[in-house]
């Protein structure tokens, strides 16, 4: 065993050296492999780490994660600097978070509050890609926001900076001053000086851009608030709005605009567009072209064109624009006013046109435009109406018309060209008084409809038609019609069916009226009937009394030199009482105090009785009626002159004459025929109770208050059935007894016939 000995101490020794050497090899490469050790710390530093990870949990789960390439945790105050930092936000849903960086950033976890003096970019809506963690995607419509002097509530996931901040969006980009952004709600909240650029989708397009002063984006909601105040513009069209907006997004694009206390244009070369509202609303398409805007409390719309200025005041309006896809843009095609509704159109103004200002006044009020939404279509009001025409010329005159609907129609160059309206009344102020021309009083009429021509070139109204119960009124003068027509050039109005016209001193119907209303003169045709008044002042004696009443029937009557001449025109009739005057044609000249009767003439005069004490005895009438070719008559001379074929008959006498001049009493008391002188052929036949007499002769005056015949020239001759023959160079008799005196010639003396009666058989 011992000779073993040295052999058990080698291997003892052995083994003692290769376990050494064993260590040795594994202490060193422990060594090696073993981290850096950490500097030193120092002052208030009390660790010290990289890429360092903090993660912050609520209902069991990761609400943020905050990692830095370099940790440093300071004692006093307690907080944790950080370097090359990188912060997740998860959402709520847990797929999607917010990613922040920063170079430098302070912790402090007492208060759960992360601070980055510096630069700090933020990523909103991205993804998680399970491939490659480091590189997410994004999720949706991504933003990105870059700013300095962050502040980021771990707890309340709220990152608010006081500082100017820039974003970028899938539409556009902005900037700001302040910013608080809360990953919770999808809230960010621009502070101030906020502008932000929402660039158009499409080639051509036109970018939108907002200016205001805080600006909160809510992303769940798709809406921009927008107060206290903001600016909004696109190419031409711009708007103001004094009072808080909202701004509602529609796939990343702005769709509609709310604006309070609002006010906007649109500027093109040949036209500008004015609106604005309490409430104003604009409704956008595609590539941020306008659709529609509805303005609401004190809403107003002006358009301003070479042609002319239309303006709207309402409580609400609503415009609806046409879409040019091809240039990208959009124009006027309509608006609708409702409540209160005020359009007033100021037409151009040339050297030679001045076309009245229209007022248009209703409830509800719909404008269409024509294509290019520079001129207007037409204008239709779906409530009743009033239109004002205010002149724009002295000598023009106002005019006001009423109606339950009314619709324009204009012509190009925003020229009104016709008007029509149901159940209206109309007003044409008078003229004034100006030098030696009297003032004229003021015309109303109505009817169911109406319907107005314009000149389009002057802007004046050539013609006015209304039926439908037509009536009219000027001053003491009225009139009313189933349809009447007014020309304005001419001053002439057109009385159509059952037309019937009066005033104080008169009235006049037919089938038919056409009246001057410069003079009052008219031409009625078909069925006439004429009445005038007597005169306020009469003159007794005349062939018809002025005191009493003249009416008159024709086919057509034409008045002249302001009524003061009156033509009556076929189957001609005039009458008063029993006074009456008939002919083809019947023309009076009251100023001339004449009257013409021309073919088929009859006239027929009562004989008034004189007054008497005693009681009258009924008696019957006594009428002179005389036919005639023509009959001529002066009030001056108060003479009737009848020619051609003239017969004159009274009771129990006819007298037959080639002319019949007639004298009319000239007393207070009577108005009959005094005495008549026919001459030409005359041939006088008395017949009654069983006896005739005729006489014959050139002239024969007939006295009818006495009842005296005087009868010369051509051999006068009176013929008795009962006493014979009488002839001689003057006859004299009277028909109311058998007086008879004769008066005979030096060379011929006077010869009577006596008839004796025959021998009667006994």
């Amino acid at each position: 065993m011992r000779r073993f000995g040295w052999l058990l101490l080698a291997v003892a020794v052995f083994i003692s050296g290769w376990v050494g050497n064993l260590y040795y090899k594994q202490k060193l490469l422990q060594d090696l492999n073993a981290p850096a050790r950490p500097d030193k710390l120092t002052g208030d530093t009390t660790s010290k780490q990289k890429d360092w990870c903090w993660a912050q949990n609520s209902d069991k789960r990761i609400i943020t994660e905050v990692c830095a390439q370099d940790m440093r945790q300071i004692e006093n105050p307690p907080r944790v600097e950080l370097g090359k930092v990188t912060i997740k936000i998860y959402h709520k849903e847990g797929a999607t978070f917010d990613l922040v960086k920063c170079d430098t950033a302070e912790l402090r976890m007492q208060d759960s509050i992360l601070y980055s003096e510096g630069a700090v970019d933020m990523t909103l809506g991205l993804k998680t890609n399970p491939e490659k963690p480091e590189d997410p995607l994004p999720s949706g419509r991504m933003l990105k926001i870059h700013s300095s002097g962050v502040r980021f509530d771990t707890k309340g996931q709220t990152a608010v900076t006081d500082r100017l901040t820039r974003f970028d969006f899938d539409r556009g980009y902005g900037h700001a001053v302040g910013a608080v952004y809360d990953p919770n709600t999808h809230q960010i909240e621009l502070k101030s000086q906020t502008l932000i650029h929402w660039k158009a989708a499409g080639k051509g397009a036109k970018d939108m851009e907002v200016e205001t002063g805080e600006a909160v984006y809510l992303e769940k909601e798709s809406k921009v608030l927008l107060k206290p105040w903001a600016k909004m513009k696109r190419d031409t069209m711009t708007l103001n709005a004094a009072g808080p907006s909202v701004v509602t997004l529609e796939k990343g694009e702005i769709k509609v605009v709310d604006a309070e206390k609002a006010s906007g244009a649109d500027t093109m070369p040949k036209r500008q567009l004015d609106y604005a509202a309490d409430k104003l609303q604009m409704t956008f398409g595609a590539h941020n072209v306008v659709e529609r805007i509805t303005g609401e409390g004190n809403a107003s719309l002006a358009t301003h064109a070479v042609t002319g200025d239309t303006n709207v005041a309402t409580d609400r309006i609503e415009m609806q624009f046409n879409v040019l896809e091809k240039d990208k843009k959009s124009e006027l095609a309509s608006a609708t006013a409702n409540g209160h509704a005020v359009v007033t159109s100021k037409p151009v103004k040339t050297a030679t046109s001045f076309p009245p200002n229209r007022v248009l006044r209703s409830e509800v009020v719909e404008l269409k435009m024509r294509p290019g939404g520079e001129e207007i279509k037409n204008v239709i009001t779906h409530t009743p109406g009033e239109v004002e025409f205010i002149p724009n010329k002295p000598e023009d005159r106002y005019r006001k018309m009423n109606g339950e609907r009314i619709e324009m129609e204009y012509a190009a160059k925003n020229q009104l060209e016709t008007f029509h309206s149901i159940k209206v009344t109309t007003f044409t102020k008078g003229e004034p008084k100006k030098d030696k021309k009297e003032a004229t009083p003021d015309i109303t009429t109505s009817s169911q409809e109406l319907l107005a021509q314009f000149d389009p070139k002057t802007g004046q109204m050539q013609t006015l038609e209304q039926w439908g119960n037509f009536r009219y009124r000027e001053g003491t003068r009225e009139a009313r019609a189933n349809k009447a027509r007014m020309e304005q050039a001419e001053n002439l109005v057109h009385l159509d069916g059952k037309a019937n016209m009066w005033d104080p001193t008169g009235a006049t119907t037919a089938d038919r009226i056409t009246m001057d209303q410069k003079t009052g003169d008219m031409v009625a045709q078909g069925n006439v009937t004429s009445t005038r008044q007597p005169e306020a002042k009469p003159k007794p004696g005349s062939m018809l009394e002025p005191g009493e009443p003249t009416q008159a029937t024709a086919a057509k009557m034409i008045t002249r030199d302001k009524r003061d001449k009156v033509l009556y025109e076929g189957k001609a009739v005039m009458w008063q009482a029993s006074n009456r005057i008939e002919a083809d044609r019947i023309d009076i000249d009251r100023k001339k105090q004449t009257l013409d009767a021309q073919g088929s003439v009859f006239s027929r005069f009562l004989d008034k009785a004189k007054d008497d004490k005693a009681k009258p005895k009924a008696t019957a009438p006594i009428f002179t009626e005389v036919r005639a070719a023509t009959m001529t008559y002066s009030d001056v001379d108060k003479v009737a002159i009848y020619k051609q074929n003239v017969v004159l008959d009274r009771p129990d006498m006819n007298v037959k004459s080639n002319e019949l001049r007639a004298w009319f009493n000239k007393t207070e008391k009577e108005t009959q025929l005094d005495h008549a002188l026919a001459e030409g052929a005359v041939r006088i036949l008395q017949s009654g109770k069983g006896r005739t007499r005729t006489s014959t002769g050139e002239t024969a005056l007939y006295e009818t208050g006495i009842e005296k015949v005087t009868l010369e020239g051509g051999d006068p001759t009176h013929v008795d059935s009962l006493k014979g023959t009488t002839k001689g160079r003057k006859l004299t008799w009277y028909s109311n007894d058998d007086r008879l005196l004769v008066d005979g010639e030096v060379s011929k003396p006077a010869s009577t016939i006596i008839k004796r009666k025959p021998k009667v058989a006994k």
